[in-house]
């Protein structure tokens, strides 16, 4: 290598250098959440070099953490498509995925994000925050102990662990590392509402109920805490908390969230309180934004009922003893109408020919999960009810 050589390669690498220690200054502040001063940064930077793959996925997360989700998906698509086995946008792009509430795209860059780095930690913890979430407690067990075993050290990893512990009713455990973190990590709010909700599930609904109320009382504005500390009876509101949780409800700046979990925590109270005008109001408010952000599909709707069709087309439903002569019974109705509770008091006389057996059958509520079923559980649900 000459000289001329050497000098341009040496300058290059200064260069490089102090690319990597500006942007660690904007993860800096960014992380410090002094968003504007770091998005300043990160830009600048993204300026003069558009594709670099550490730029993009941090502007990503950075929108995401503003809960701009639209301009958070753009910059991973962007660090991906800088970084095609970028595993740590993929996995970043999952999270937004779960954000929108769709689990099937999520676990797919999860699990994509594994497939090129079996040890990244984030994709498995979020991997078992996905299971924790659809209640499918050994496969979240089996992911946070993965993650755990891999950082033993590393707090998130120990509070996810430790929720896990929790879906499986390990909650003597989960209780003593939640203790442990909150105590080595006292400006931590979500250990202390981890803890809260594993001593509910536990029966100590005192100690739950004392964690919440101690960290409402010395900042009311914590909003986090704010439904949990309306729903314990005892706990009353000043006409400033009242004024200030209103102001953010009518603040069109407020995220989507927050109101839902505002109006919520008002009919709550309000009825606690026993004035049911109000709850009632606060309960309408609650579902028009809830359900305001659900659009129906009618497309997706005709395939579903179509997949039920197919699935029981060629079923017979009649009975093993070809002596006994029953019709079967079939309830149906919307989500949250009734038709499981008209079930259970119709499996319960015994004059009901039959209604045991057709119980499998009576909440067309729950039919989405057995079309989802692998085919050897469909075979023998079949082979049940025939």
């Amino acid at each position: 290598m000459n000289r001329h050589q050497r000098r341009k390669n040496q300058k290059q690498q200064s260069k490089n250098l102090n690319f990597q220690n500006i942007l660690l200054s904007a993860i800096d502040l960014h992380s410090k959440k002094q968003f504007k001063e770091a998005e300043k940064i990160y830009k600048k930077l993204n300026d003069s070099d558009p594709n670099n793959y550490d730029v993009l996925r941090h502007l990503g997360i950075l929108y995401q953490d503003q809960n701009k989700y639209e301009e958070a998906y753009n910059f991973y698509l962007k660090a991906i498509d800088a970084k095609p086995n970028g595993y740590e946008a993929i996995s970043n792009l999952g999270t937004i995925h779960l954000a929108n509430k769709n689990s099937d795209l999520a676990m797919k860059c999860f699990e994509k994000s594994l497939s090129i780095n079996s040890e990244y930690v984030p994709a498995i913890n979020n991997l078992s925050g996905l299971h924790h979430r659809l209640e499918d407690s050994k496969l979240s067990l089996k992911y946070a102990e993965l993650a755990l075993s891999l950082q033993p050290d590393n707090i998130l990893t120990k509070n996810q662990f430790a929720k896990s512990l929790v879906l499986n009713r390990r909650l003597d455990e989960a209780i003593k590392i939640f203790s442990s973190l909150v105590e080595e990590n006292p400006d931590h709010d979500d250990f202390k509402i981890n803890l809260s909700t594993a001593l509910r599930e536990n029966g100590d609904i005192k100690g739950a109920n004392t964690i919440i109320n101690s960290v409402f009382k010395a900042d009311f504005k914590k909003i986090e805490f704010f439904g949990y500390y309306v729903s314990d009876k005892k706990n009353k509101l000043s006409s400033e908390i009242i004024k200030y949780y209103k102001g953010l409800l009518n603040n069109n700046d407020t995220r989507i969230d927050h109101k839902i979990s505002i109006s919520y925590a008002f009919f709550e109270f309000y009825r606690n309180q026993e004035e049911y005008n109000l709850s009632g109001k606060y309960l309408t408010k609650f579902t028009d934004i809830h359900y305001g952000q659900r659009k129906f599909d009618i497309d997706k709707e005709i395939n579903f009922f179509n997949s039920i069709k197919d699935m029981f087309h060629n079923l017979s439903f009649s009975p093993k003893n070809k002596k006994i002569k029953v019709k079967p019974i079939f309830i149906c109705g919307m989500p949250r109408s009734g038709t499981s509770l008209c079930e259970q008091i119709l499996s319960t006389h015994s004059k009901v020919v039959g209604a045991g057996e057709l119980s499998l059958l009576a909440d067309l509520t729950n039919i989405e999960k057995l079309i989802q079923t692998p085919n050897e559980k469909i075979k023998s649900f079949k082979k049940n009810i025939s």
